[in-house]
């Protein structure tokens, strides 16, 4: 009788190529909810504490689209908004058309390219403009640009007010001219009361007011 005898691992501890794509996805959720949506969170609460302090209603900021358009105003570059507006309509187009051929997976790619490098740019102006009209330096927009849900925050609940679009300099007031008090002087044949004030005649030994006896 021929035995044969197995002398492998009986417990094979090797992952295929699905189950590691099912671990990598769950992985990159979890990140997604621990990391990336507290982000979101705060990022989206200080946007709405800048648009009231610039005050525009707070429901204007979860209003796809628009709420661009009013964060450009907020920003006083409102034509910003006429180049982003194309740039994100065909950023959308070239999102959903079909690639059959090399030829078009390039039209695809240089589109995508071109319109997310023209909302880099478009999203630097505005971040600029917008610290401006907080009175804030360029060092805070490059704060915008790279950490937004930080410097929001810093905008929407710090103490600097929103000073808007206004470039008009500030009326200087003239110094008005300082009241100089004149020496009080006391007519001929009257006596001031020293308690009291009032202006009594010579003849009088009593103040007509209080009754203090003349010194």
């Amino acid at each position: 009788m021929n035995t044969t005898f197995y002398y492998g691992n009986p417990y094979d501890y090797g992952m295929s190529s699905s189950e590691m794509a099912e671990i990598f996805v769950v992985v990159m959720l979890v990140m997604v909810l621990l990391v990336a949506l507290p982000m979101a969170i705060l990022q989206i609460i200080g946007m709405c504490k800048v648009f009231k302090k610039a005050g525009k209603p707070v429901g204007f900021a979860f209003i796809p689209v628009y709420s661009y358009y009013v964060q450009c105003e907020i920003a006083c570059c409102k034509k910003l908004f006429w180049g982003y507006l194309p740039a994100l309509i065909v950023s959308w187009i070239v999102s959903m058309i079909p690639v059959y051929s090399s030829e078009a997976a390039i039209l695809v790619s240089v589109l995508s390219v071109a319109s997310s490098i023209a909302m880099i740019v478009f999203n630097v102006i505005y971040c600029i403009r917008l610290a401006k009209a907080f009175g804030k330096s360029g060092g805070f927009a490059v704060g915008l640009i790279f950490l937004p849900f930080v410097f929001y925050m810093i905008l929407g609940c710090g103490k600097d007010p929103y000073l808007g679009c206004g470039s008009q300099p500030q009326p200087q007031l003239q110094p008005q001219p300082q009241f100089q008090p004149q020496e009080e002087t006391v007519a001929s044949g009257v006596w001031k009361c020293e308690d009291c004030g009032a202006y009594n005649l010579n003849d009088n030994r009593f103040c007509f007011h209080c009754g203090k006896e003349k010194k």
